[in-house]
């Protein structure tokens, strides 16, 4: 008997946006977030990051800034690294779409300039199995 096992599965959950439009009208959009889950059969076990630091940080003009985040899968399965929101000169390495055996350990590196100050990012890496 074959072992079958649910592939590409992200440790990132998906927003979708409902639009509703009225024929020479107004349109609205209501972001709407849901989980679907899957059952039966075996299942792939998503993967998990943690971080070398805090997940919320407060860095100087100049100052020069460095996070480290390990993913693992609990199945073994080999990870691919992306990201989104990464601030104009700030650097993930490796870069988006390697993929590694796990664990995997990437690090975020940025120097925030002048024309940063006053600003917040978010940035989001998602590791995903594959």
């Amino acid at each position: 008997m074959g072992h079958q096992r649910n592939r590409h599965r992200s440790a990132l959950c998906r927003q979708v946006i409902i639009q509703e439009n009225h024929p020479g009208g107004t349109a609205g959009q209501v972001p709407l977030d849901f989980i679907i889950e899957i059952v039966g059969g075996t299942l792939n076990q998503s993967p998990t990051c943690t971080l070398s630091g805090s997940s919320t940080n407060i860095v100087n003009v100049g100052q020069a800034f460095t996070i480290s985040m390990t993913g693992k899968d609990p199945d073994g399965d080999n990870l691919t690294i992306n990201h989104f929101g990464l601030p104009s000169g700030a650097t993930l390495s490796p870069g988006a779409g390697t993929t590694s055996t796990e664990p995997f350990t990437a690090t975020f590196s940025w120097t925030p300039g002048a024309s940063d100050a006053g600003s917040a990012h978010s940035v989001t890496v998602t590791f995903t199995d594959t």
